[in-house]
């Protein structure tokens, strides 16, 4: 069986336990590149993880992952999964994308 292929966006310390999954199990779980915005925080990233860092989202699914994980504040997961929506990509919401109902 293939690794499982999935983007990130975000980059925050949450992020570093899906990270820490594809890291561990390599054969089911490959991390085809994150949504950074910060180019420094990209870097410190891509040393600490090995693994790429885009600052557009449509960089970031160049790599034509199975799924997202949105791992950003409440404030900005609406407007993720919504590009996401738009462009076909399945999304695994780590952060609720709305403070109260």
């Amino acid at each position: 069986m293939e690794p499982i292929q999935f983007a990130i966006v975000g980059g925050g310390w949450r992020t570093g336990f899906f990270l820490q999954i594809a890291r561990e199990l390599p054969e089911r779980f490959q991390v085809t590149g994150m949504l950074v915005r910060d180019a420094a925080k990209g870097a410190a990233l891509e040393r600490k993880w090995d693994v790429r860092t885009f600052r557009t989202l449509d960089e970031a699914l160049r790599g034509e992952p199975a799924f997202a994980v949105v791992s950003v504040p409440w404030k900005v997961a609406p407007e993720m999964l919504g590009a996401l929506a738009e462009r076909g990509v399945p999304a695994l919401c780590e952060t609720p994308p709305a403070p109260d109902l």
